[in-house]
């Protein structure tokens, strides 16, 4: 892997951090909502 390679994964990386960051502040219920659509959404940008 070269180190652009290993940047791009880290700043995904950090991104999702940052996403499951604001999903945990909110309620039980959203936070299920919203988690699989954050996963998806993430997955789906890869």
């Amino acid at each position: 892997m070269s180190e652009d390679d290993i940047k791009f994964i880290d700043e995904n990386i950090q991104e999702a951090n940052n996403i499951f960051a604001e999903i945990s502040k909110k309620t039980n219920t959203i936070k299920e909502n919203c988690e699989s659509t954050a996963i998806e959404e993430y997955l789906n940008s890869l």
